[in-house]
């Protein structure tokens, strides 16, 4: 994990940087032992001011204001990332849709949906690796890399998964049209403070663009990054103040994977076939 200072006149320690203070604690199993994170890159907490919302089931979530539970919601699909911004709650579901919300202290209404704008599919179990492969930082397990609000309302969506697609919407629109990028071998995304938004890319390196009359344009092709960093892949990011966080992975291929066909040994059918008349 490398902090990387965006302004050259301050510079925050890595320490500082995640301070965070601890605003409100929920007894559960499913919250303090989210299950197998890491396997298909779930996301299911996410908070913004008072409110918080939490991933209860697979299929359900609860939003939480100023200690209490406010809303209950059921979904079509099972739950693989939330993001929460003000009134603004955006859900990802399993079967390729992006859901948006309105979420006050007494409604929640759904805002819009898109459909089929990830790659992320029901085809496994929920917390099951979407992709067997390696490559990049083995970021195609879970393709849908970030989901996360900017302070201007606009919705960054990365799906790691083949060209590493980049899709912004802006979420403030009744039915926004997904603006989807040029940005290819897209990893992971952020927003700065200023609504610049930082792009990780599968090479490792990371780029600054701005959102000008509904148009991504380039502010800097190539952010520095750490020497340390070459031959990786940029998985994460993450802004606070003036400091970006980023983290890097790199994958490398165990030796009894060598013969692997990335074909699971269960999914093989072991009965016997009927001999021919």
């Amino acid at each position: 994990m490398e902090s990387i200072n965006l302004d050259e006149e301050m510079s925050m320690p890595l320490q500082e940087a995640l301070l965070f203070e601890c605003r409100l604690v929920t007894p559960g199993p499913t919250l303090l032992n989210p299950t197998r994170p890491v396997s298909s890159n779930l996301n299911w907490l996410s908070t913004s001011s008072d409110y918080l919302v939490r991933v209860v089931q697979s299929h359900q979530f609860e939003i939480w204001f100023k200690g209490d539970v406010i809303h209950t919601e059921l979904t079509s699909a099972g739950i693989v990332r939330v993001a929460l911004f003000h009134s603004l709650l955006a859900v990802a579901l399993s079967d390729g849709s992006l859901n948006c919300y309105d979420c006050l202290e007494d409604s929640l209404e759904l805002r819009w949906r898109v459909e089929q704008i990830h790659s992320f599919q029901e085809g496994k179990k929920l917390q099951e690796p979407q992709s067997n492969s390696r490559d990049c930082g083995a970021v195609a397990t879970g393709p849908l890399t970030s989901l996360e609000f900017s302070t201007s309302y606009h919705l960054v969506l990365v799906d790691a998964s083949l060209n590493g697609n980049l899709t912004v919407l802006n979420a403030a629109q009744s039915n926004p049209t997904p603006l989807f990028s040029r940005i290819t071998n897209s990893s992971c995304a952020t927003w700065s403070s200023t609504n610049q938004m930082i792009v990780g890319h599968k090479d490792g390196s990371l780029s600054m663009y701005s959102i000008v009359d509904n148009a991504l344009v380039t502010q800097k092709t190539t952010l520095r990054t750490p020497e340390s960093a070459k031959g990786f892949t940029c998985t994460h990011l993450q802004f606070h103040n003036q400091t970006l966080v980023a983290g890097f992975c790199q994958t490398t291929r165990a030796k009894e994977d060598d013969n692997d066909n990335g074909d699971d040994d269960d999914d093989e059918d072991d009965t016997p076939p009927t001999p021919s008349p």
